[in-house]
């Protein structure tokens, strides 16, 4: 504990000049022109719908050349009430450079019809200083009043302050993040790992309503736990770039309901100090981004809610330089906290051992992030195995999600179905963060990540290192570094690594020897329950453990016990299991 809270406060000393440094976004204050919202319209009183005025004043940035300073007043509620057909449905900063949201510590409260913000195709943003919440909210919250796990049901009655759910059967209830339901422990508050889905709802009397779910069947549950679902509500109208000349935008959509701050193609994106109660979906996602920086932010409950976010807390995809996380605070997110993935792109055709035609993968809404100049892994999602890594020497799109590729030299059995992977620049960044509650993962990772000076707590996993999907996610899990880390009382294994095959490089590195290890954790603290292991590691290249330390509660577990491997290279284990103090 005391190595843990010294290297937090080094950390925070060298923030400022290390690599975790990051340069504002705000410009010069001589350069700038400070917009005053209250001045062009806004009201902050938390009742007045205050998105129109706020989108005029965003569309007059768009307009100037000179850097700007949006200015929120200091102890003010801004409301942004439901806008499906207009608005934007959030506050879109569109092709802007050079913008800072000040948000002097107001607050901006959202109708689930809307969202907070869209930052489109623009560079050196930063938004902070706000805390985002929704009303109503996106999600019921109650205590469970009877259980029948033999028919997979249960009653509970809705807290006042929450919205109802929507009655029905599984002409309401049928695939889709809506589906989602979660329990936690009415004393405690924690989240039962293991979410179900929603196959219907039943209305009992005033407030009392009957569940029925699947998925997982609860058996932990009792009498006067909570139980929480999410309720949907119309949604913005999507807008999509049909009339660019370039034909990498054409056809992209402007901004998602994915996230209730979302980012598309930027270079230099911040967001600072934000603290969000609420999401209905996902809380920040950001997609296609170069130099990306999450720092101070905070996901987590208010009052007497269970939950803070209806999904992943930060979905960071396909960004070409990889994100800095730095001094976060995550809990109570009905999903994963922070993951960290690239979409793959698929060969649809192909012309020549270096020439062929791709279609991106994931979905609809999702661009491909290939250009000319950008380094790609060659990939047989079938076999499991990598052909090459190439230098894509030309790049033609067709439109937002396809093209055609000129790499720079022959791969021998390119064919069509195989994918590419852009191999994004540096290393991911996750320091000085701590993990409450969550409902699966602290961190779902297969880029190159250094987790350092994190605490996780009362989580499913640790930190996941796996591909999810069936092709779309790549490249393959690549280099993770945890460093003076403490995890506390995870459910199912502290640190989950599986490959898909040894027949890649899993280092992003093709240098001569012995290339390092796949997964290095060092001088970290795993206080375990009985059961849960440390590692479970699966054709990984190589696993170096080295001086950390193993508390377990009751009877001290052998080490050949915490950590297992199967058809992993060179593992080094110097791990020390006490018992819990």
């Amino acid at each position: 504990m005391i190595h843990f809270l010294r290297f937090i406060i080094l950390l925070a000393a060298l923030l400022p000049c290390g690599r975790a440094a990051v340069a504002s976004a705000a410009p010069h204050d001589a350069d700038t022109l400070v917009i005053r919202v209250d001045e062009h319209g806004a009201v902050g009183d938390g009742r007045h719908d205050d998105l129109p005025a706020l989108a005029a004043i965003v569309r007059g940035i768009e307009r100037n050349t000179r850097p700007v300073k949006l200015v929120f007043r200091r102890g003010a509620e801004y409301y942004l009430a439901a806008h499906t057909d207009d608005c934007h449905g959030r506050i879109l900063l569109r092709r802007v450079s050079g913008v800072v949201v000040e948000g002097n510590g107001a607050r901006l409260t959202v109708h689930p019809s809307s969202r907070a913000f869209g930052v489109y195709r623009s560079r050196d943003v930063e938004i902070r200083n706000l805390t985002i919440d929704y009303s109503p909210l996106p999600y019921t919250q109650g205590r469970v009043t009877a259980i029948d796990t033999a028919r997979w049901q249960l009653t509970f009655r809705v807290d006042r302050g929450f919205p109802l759910p929507r009655t029905g059967g599984k002409d309401v209830y049928s695939g889709g993040k809506f589906v989602d339901c979660i329990v936690a422990n009415g004393r405690t508050r924690k989240f039962y790992q293991g979410h179900s889905w929603v196959t219907g709802v039943d209305s009992l009397s005033p407030r009392t309503y009957r569940v029925s779910y699947a998925l997982n069947q609860q058996r932990q549950l009792r009498r006067g736990d909570f139980f929480c679902m999410k309720v949907a509500y119309a949604e913005p109208r999507l807008e999509r770039n049909d009339t660019s000349s370039c034909a990498a935008e054409r056809g992209e959509f402007v901004a998602t309901n994915t996230g209730t701050v979302t980012a598309l193609g930027c270079d230099g994106i911040v967001l600072r100090n934000l603290r969000f109660h609420a999401s209905p979906m996902m809380t920040v996602v950001m997609k296609g981004c170069r130099r990306p920086v999450i720092a101070g932010c905070r996901i987590e409950g208010t009052g007497r809610r269970i939950v803070a976010g209806c999904s992943d807390g930060l979905h960071l995809k396909g960004c070409e330089s990889q994100p800095q996380i730095i001094g976060c605070h995550f809990e109570r997110t009905m999903d994963d906290a922070v993951h960290i993935k690239m979409s793959g792109d698929r060969v649809t055709a192909v012309a020549s051992p270096r020439v062929c035609t791709i279609e991106h993968s994931d979905i609809l809404w999702d661009n491909t992030n290939l250009g000319t100049g950008k380094r790609v892994m060659v990939f047989d999602k079938q076999t499991g195995r990598q052909l090459d890594t190439c230098v894509v020497m030309r790049y033609v799109p067709h439109d937002y999600r396809r093209g055609e590729v000129w790499l720079d030299h022959d791969v021998s059995g390119l064919r069509e179905g195989m994918m590419l992977y852009l191999m994004p620049v540096g290393e991911a960044l996750v320091a000085g963060c701590t993990f409450a509650t969550q409902l699966q993962r602290a961190i779902l990772t297969h880029q190159r990540t250094l987790v350092s000076c994190c605490r996780v707590e009362d989580n499913g996993i640790g930190l996941d290192l796996a591909l999810m999907s069936d092709g779309i996610e790549g490249p393959p899990n690549q280099q993770v570094r945890v460093d003076r880390c403490v995890f506390r009382r995870i459910a199912w294994s502290v640190i989950n690594d599986t490959c898909p095959s040894d027949g890649y490089w899993q280092n992003d590195s093709r240098g001569p020897g012995q290339p390092p290890a796949q997964l290095v954790v060092t001088r970290s603290e795993f206080h375990l329950d009985s059961g849960v292991r440390l590692l479970r590691a699966v054709r990984a290249h190589g696993v170096v453990l080295h001086g950390n330390t193993v508390y377990c509660r009751g009877a001290l577990t052998p080490p050949s016990v915490l950590v297992e491997t199967e058809h992993c290279g060179m593992v080094s284990d110097d791990t020390r299991v006490l018992a819990e103090p």
